[in-house]
């Protein structure tokens, strides 16, 4: 029971924060939209893509190694002093060397992805941001390896605020544009980074430690590889999609993505509450029991996906003046049902990170993915337009699974696929319902009541897994005590 506490009260809170965050920029897009032109939403997009590219190059996948090798052995706070202390080093000298590189050979370099976007000083800031994001990168990932949620959402939040204030201060009072965001970045990293090393960095051991470095990057450089290809295989069905249609029909894909993007804020706070929980309880735990509670976590987000793809249209609607843009929603489903299986294909990194056997094959799986997602776009999109990339992108999300569970396998784990793959055919035949040809005021109670349906199967599945009501009193009960007294996490 306190298992699935641990688990139900992180998701919840990593799931706020993700929401609040996430909605911030469709909360905040009537003011910026009239400050920002069309070709600063460009700028901020490829900007922000080159930025999460250097990102995962420099933080060399250091924090979800940490979140692995600190369960190690029993002392987990001497672990965090050996671990974090000397990751503090790594990503600061890692992401200084890679930013000096790149400012000097980036404007030859980042040329032909740059297009018509000056490199400075759009990329010289995004540069000058590295080393401070990644140290807070690296605080915000101790925090989730420990369990420490009520302390990441404090922290969290504090970071989003300051970071949207002065957004809106450089944005509205000194029409800065683009620039005025990544300077906000900047000024909230550096403040957050130093909060950092005062509250964790300080009291670890700052040196480095070969033997340790050596484990660390024979885990970490495989996911360095495998991280990378996955972004890759994310956007290489919208850059072929606006290469082969125009920034118009992408632009459609973009918002039907975005609503998409809803979704990932939940799984990727069930994954966060997830990953600690599957590395401390597998030797404890038998797999039946884990099993249970992994197929329960993906019910829940088939629900999620099911209600974000059965609303979309309303969600469009409401948020957005421009009815232009209303279309996006009937891609959602397709896009849901794809971010659905990379769920599944979590669970399955969990299990290949667990045994440390397979990790230096993870990059397979990605690249696998990825070269089916473009050639799959590459002969799609002629005929089908959006629909065919986010075929692509499905085919892609399909194949990377499929190699993660060989892996798994051999590494000595089997997970019942087939429970999931019915879950998914289910989720997506119903989805499919947003599309019969019926009057809305029909349409509407339909969906209303296949979700209720669905939330009702769920919580009697989970009753049998756990006492529900008593668990989200509980957790109801400690998240609001803690989140109204000075109570230590």
């Amino acid at each position: 029971m306190s298992n699935l506490k641990t688990i139900t009260r992180n998701t919840f809170l990593y799931t706020i924060s993700s929401v609040l965050q996430r909605a911030s920029s469709i909360i905040f897009f009537p003011i910026f939209s009239s400050y920002l032109t069309k070709g600063d939403y460009g700028i901020q997009g490829v900007i922000y893509y080159i930025a999460a590219i250097l990102n995962i190059i420099g933080e060399m996948q250091l924090s979800r190694v940490g979140t692995r090798l600190i369960y190690d052995g029993n002392d987990v706070n001497e672990n965090v002093r050996r671990i974090y202390g000397m990751y503090f080093i790594m990503i600061i000298i890692f992401k200084c060397l890679l930013g000096g590189f790149l400012y000097v050979t980036g404007p030859y370099l980042l040329k032909p992805f740059l297009n018509d976007i000056s490199f400075d000083p759009y990329v010289t800031l995004t540069l000058i941001a590295m080393p401070a994001s990644g140290i807070y990168g690296l605080y915000k990932a101790y925090l989730q390896a420990t369990d420490k949620g009520t302390k990441f959402i404090k922290v969290d939040m504090l970071y989003f605020l300051s970071n949207v204030s002065l957004n809106l201060y450089f944005i509205i009072v000194h029409g800065m544009g683009v620039s005025g965001l990544l300077l906000s970045t900047i000024i909230s990293s550096v403040l957050f980074a130093i909060y950092a090393y005062f509250d964790l960095f300080r009291k670890t051991y700052l040196r480095i430690d070969f033997t340790l470095m050596k484990e660390s990057l024979r885990l970490a450089l495989p996911l360095l590889f495998f991280i990378l290809l996955g972004l890759f295989v994310d956007g290489s069905d919208k850059i072929i999609l606006n290469s082969k249609l125009g920034k118009d029909v992408s632009g459609i894909f973009y918002i039907a993505t975005m609503l998409a993007a809803f979704f990932n804020v939940f799984r990727e706070s069930s994954n966060q509450a997830l990953i600690p929980w599957f590395y401390r309880e597998k030797n404890k735990t038998s797999d039946a029991r884990i099993a249970q509670v992994l197929f329960l976590s993906f019910g829940a987000m088939c629900i999620v996906g099911l209600g974000i793809s059965y609303f979309s249209y309303e969600m469009i609607y409401i948020l957005s003046g421009n009815k232009e843009l209303i279309s996006a929603y009937r891609y959602t489903p397709l896009i849901i049902v794809s971010a659905l299986i990379v769920y599944v294909s979590q669970f399955y990194y969990m299990i290949i990170m667990f045994y440390k056997i397979h990790t230096r094959w993870l990059f397979l799986t990605t690249l696998s993915g990825w070269l089916v997602n473009m050639g799959a776009c590459y002969l799609l999109i002629d005929y089908f337009g959006i629909y065919g990339a986010a075929l692509g992108n499905m085919l892609g999300v399909i194949t990377l699974t499929i190699v993660k569970a060989w892996l798994s396998k051999i590494s000595g784990y089997h997970l019942n696929w087939k429970l999931f793959t019915i879950l998914i055919l289910a989720t997506q035949a119903l989805s499919l319902i947003i599309f019969l040809p019926i009057p809305y005021l029909y349409l509407l109670p339909i969906k209303i009541a296949i979700t209720l349906m669905a939330l009702f199967v769920l919580y009697h599945y989970a009753n049998k897994v756990v006492d529900v009501n008593k668990l989200f009193m509980e957790q109801w009960a400690l998240i609001r005590n803690r989140l109204t007294t000075n109570k230590p996490v």
